[in-house]
């Protein structure tokens, strides 16, 4: 049988989380399944490198997020309606059978896929509870997809009880590409000199995009703690602002000035080169006070064999083991969050320990690879549903002997 061909509509030009995972979906898909096209709006840091694994359909989206004011809806619609037909028409012209949109944030990609007689699928890759004014109608897109796969089971609970019992909602954890962590990885003394720091460093960590719910003022509030304490490290920022909070680099300058910590606290800026710095790290600490859908940059450090800090609500929860692949904290609970960064930070040992069990857990369940062959699966399966028969499969979720939340992507 010849290769299907599925489009798949992105809601950003950006290099986030989701940018990301799209790029590793299409560079990792069989084109003997399955034949990638991408639409996206304008040109973003990663179009380039999209262009090398799909044709690149440039298409002005109308998104639909928290931040879309009421008074904008009947905007909204009608550019809403004008990007579907866009849709519809490449649908046509490139004989697409599944159109997939990357976030439920573009209900045009649903729109045109039914103007055009297609098969529509959909990521969730928001907590859309924590919009209350959004969540119904964030719910009401995803019912009107033929499926739709939440990347992590906090997701997936977005959703009515009875979509996830149905199957018509599938937790498919986001993959990471892992290969740039494989084989002679970096060690921690070369990754810290090519910082400028020492190489026996202690080293916290934040890495991903900067925002204040992703809780990096907290990280930085922990290190001062510590130090005063006496405990003798450097924190290392890597990540570029988010585009509504440019200030919080200079913020963050501000009251490490404040602490009397500027000269312990190291702002990076964006790295498109994490594999390289994040070995460099002691202790990856993510905080984020509002849950987390994922937490992709925990799978990274545990690749890189780094121990992590997290707070234990979110993709988190099923990602880290606690006290074996890393810690949970409260969310909320800055104490908590200075206790369990400080354990690890006088424990040399428990820290090589839950670094070769995390880097086993990340290699384990979260290769890109797998996660592209599940949303093949899928999209095999709805489009096979129309002579009724059901095929793929999707990943099952069980709690494991440590009674902890589901672990991400384990197979039945």
């Amino acid at each position: 049988m010849s290769a299907r061909r599925v489009l798949i509509v992105n809601g950003k030009a950006e290099a986030a989380g989701s940018d990301r995972s799209l790029l590793e979906l299409i560079s990792t898909m069989d084109r003997s399944r399955w034949v990638p096209s991408v639409v996206a709006p304008g040109e973003g840091p990663l179009t380039p490198t999209y262009r090398k694994h799909a044709t690149v359909h440039k298409l002005e989206l109308g998104v639909v997020s928290a931040a879309t004011r009421a008074s904008a809806y009947p905007l909204m619609v009608l550019w809403q309606l004008r990007s579907a037909r866009s849709i519809a028409a490449i649908v046509r012209r490139e004989s697409i059978d599944v159109v997939h949109a990357n976030t439920l944030i573009v209900p045009a990609a649903l729109l045109g896929a039914r103007m055009a007689g297609a098969k529509a699928t959909m990521h969730a890759r928001e907590i859309i509870a924590r919009w209350p004014r959004v969540h119904a109608a964030y719910v009401a897109i995803g019912r009107r997809a033929d499926l739709v796969a939440a990347i992590s089971e906090d997701v997936a609970r977005t959703f009515p009880e009875r979509d996830r019992r149905t199957g018509h909602v599938r937790v498919v954890p986001d993959g990471v590409d892992l290969a740039p962590f494989n084989g002679a990885a970096t060690s921690a003394e070369e990754a810290r000199v090519r910082l400028g720091l020492a190489p026996g460093a202690l080293v916290l960590g934040v890495a991903g995009r900067l925002a204040a719910w992703k809780g990096v003022e907290d990280a930085l509030e922990a290190a001062a703690h510590l130090l005063r304490e006496g405990t003798d490290l450097q924190l290392v920022i890597a990540g570029g602002a988010m585009p509504s909070e440019p200030d919080l680099p200079e913020r963050l300058r501000a009251r490490a000035r404040a602490l009397s910590i500027e000269g312990r606290v190291h702002l990076l800026g964006q790295r498109d080169d994490l594999p390289l710095v994040l070995p460099a790290f002691s202790v990856l600490v993510h905080a984020a006070r509002a849950p987390e859908p994922f937490g992709r940059v925990l799978v990274e450090a545990m690749a890189a064999s780094v121990s992590v800090v997290a707070t234990a609500h979110g993709g988190p929860r099923e990602i880290v083991v606690p006290e074996e692949t890393g810690l949970l904290v409260p969310p909320g609970d800055p104490d908590a969050l200075v206790a369990a960064v400080g354990k690890l930070a006088r424990d040399a040992v428990l820290r090589e320990r839950m670094g070769r069990a995390g880097r086993e857990r990340a290699f384990a369940l979260y290769d890109s690879r797998a996660n592209t062959r599940a949303m093949m699966d899928i999209w095999d399966e709805v489009v096979f549903r129309r002579s009724g028969v059901r095929r793929g499969a999707s990943w099952n979720h069980g709690r494991n002997a440590g009674g902890h939340s589901p672990a991400a992507g384990e197979r039945p």
